[in-house]
């Protein structure tokens, strides 16, 4: 290969790459984002809420910065939301559990970009329902980092929330080391209000200083058991989604199999 023909393809190829990055980006841009958090009636044979409820905004942050996108055999998973979106969505979430009634859910939808291109990317869609009902704190979502705009087709996906009866079709598995699942449903995550206290603790600054000194001696073990419980709640999710995919019929045995035991080679 002459060192002309090598000049041009790799102009060529510098030339398809700039292409792809323009084209991507306007496809971008051209994403409109009607983020929203609103009060709505609850969902029809839905038993109260116990609403209106004081949450701070640290608390509500920590709970939704640890929601992680399921690892599966073909992704590697994820934070559901950046900084950007917990900055969008946990003020407003906070306000209207503050405000809403025992008939009410709130729901929200918010966009932003989790792709490989960054801020090139294509934003997505994640929408959820909000409600504290018996004590705890339950975040169902319906979609998650789904395209929204068909650029090409000029259809838009609805901007569906998650509900109580059922997983809302299409949307990603999500998980949780510091928040429980409910039941088998990989889209309905639960806390009790009386544990957002020592999770919002986790971020305030005083606690990072604290976390800088030197660690008194009965710390290591305090940290141990800790570490081991979430530990142990991340694979025991995960083993739960990997079950319920193959009883649906989504992965075959083979992949159960070689991911069943790539979860437990991690312990």
């Amino acid at each position: 290969m002459s060192a002309s023909f090598r000049r041009l393809a790799s102009a060529a190829l510098g030339l398809g790459l700039a292409i792809l990055l323009f084209v991507n980006s306007a496809l971008a841009q051209s994403v409109p984002a009607p983020g929203f958090v609103r009060k709505v009636p609850i969902e029809r044979s839905a038993g109260l809420n116990d609403q209106p409820v004081q949450i701070s905004d640290t608390e509500l942050r920590s709970a939704f910065t640890g929601i992680q996108t399921m690892a599966l055999v073909w992704n590697s998973g994820g934070a559901v939301f950046n900084d950007k979106e917990l900055g969008e969505l946990v003020p407003s979430v906070v306000t209207a559990l503050g405000k809403a009634s025992p008939r009410e859910d709130v729901i929200f939808a918010v966009f932003g970009k989790h792709g490989m291109l960054g801020d090139f990317s294509t934003a997505t869609a994640t929408t959820g329902r909000v409600f504290v009902q018996d004590g705890q704190l339950n975040i169902i979502f319906g979609l998650v980092h789904a395209t929204y705009e068909d650029v090409i087709n000029h259809t838009t996906t609805a901007l569906t929330p998650g509900t109580r009866s059922s997983r809302v079709e299409g949307g990603r598995p999500v998980c949780s080391a510091s928040v429980e699942m409910v039941s088998n449903r990989t889209d309905w995550l639960r806390v009790k209000v009386s544990q957002l206290a020592s999770l919002g603790k986790q971020t305030k600054p005083e606690d990072d200083q604290k976390s800088r000194e030197p660690a008194k001696t009965a710390a290591p073990a305090v940290q141990t058991s800790q570490t081991t419980d979430g530990r142990y709640q991340d694979i025991q999710s995960r083993l739960r989604v990997l079950d319920r995919l193959k009883a649906d019929g989504l992965i075959t045995e083979d992949e159960y199999r070689d991911r069943r035991r790539a979860i437990l080679q991690s312990l």
